[in-house]
């Protein structure tokens, strides 16, 4: 469990985890990790955070949400970036 050693999580293990998380297909647990980085560890997330989300999502075939959340925080070169990626370009 992050932080249970009583050492707060930085940024950088936000990106390691959520990274994880990506490349094991562990959607659920990458939204909850992100949500818990604002919620309980009082930490806002970065640009580098908010890629490795829309990596999650657009690993899992969530192109929609990754959309969704790219026009949220307005990095439309994350955008086409994820979406050539992940062959969508018919979104763009």
């Amino acid at each position: 469990m992050m932080g249970s050693s009583g050492v707060p999580p930085d940024d950088v293990t936000f990106i390691g985890v959520l990274s994880a998380c990506s490349y094991n297909g562990m959607v659920k647990e990458g939204l909850e990790l992100f949500e818990s980085m604002k919620c309980k560890y009082q930490a806002e997330p970065g640009i580098e955070h908010c890629a490795c989300l829309i990596d999650l999502l657009g690993r899992a075939s969530q192109v929609n949400d990754a959309m969704k959340l790219v026009e949220k925080c307005q990095w439309n070169l994350m955008l086409l970036f994820g979406v050539h990626y992940w062959e969508h370009a018919e979104l763009i």
